[in-house]
């Protein structure tokens, strides 16, 4: 069965997430402070695989994002903090 669910990411350049092989990234947002990612995936699928998630400031370097999709911008802090996120699709 498909359903949607939501992992929190951590404000680093570059991270590795593990979530269920197949799932597809919808969308990225602010949720309680906190950068989250929401995405499809089959429950009856076991095995996970690893996905590389990078972030980017405005204004800061943006190499380590080459490769990867544009998932979305995030704010933080009431805007203060503006970030975007990018996503390797499995």
């Amino acid at each position: 069965m498909k359903t949607i669910h939501k992992i929190v990411v951590a404000v680093d350049d570059v991270q590795q997430i593990s979530v269920p092989e197949g799932a597809g990234f919808l969308s990225v947002q602010n949720q309680d402070e906190k950068i989250c990612l929401w995405y499809t995936c089959d429950t009856e699928r076991r095995t996970f695989s690893r996905r590389k998630v990078a972030i980017a400031g405005t204004g800061h370097r943006t190499d380590h994002c080459e490769g990867l999709n544009f998932l979305g911008t995030v704010q933080l802090a009431r805007g203060a903090l503006v970030f975007h996120v990018f996503v390797e699709n499995g």
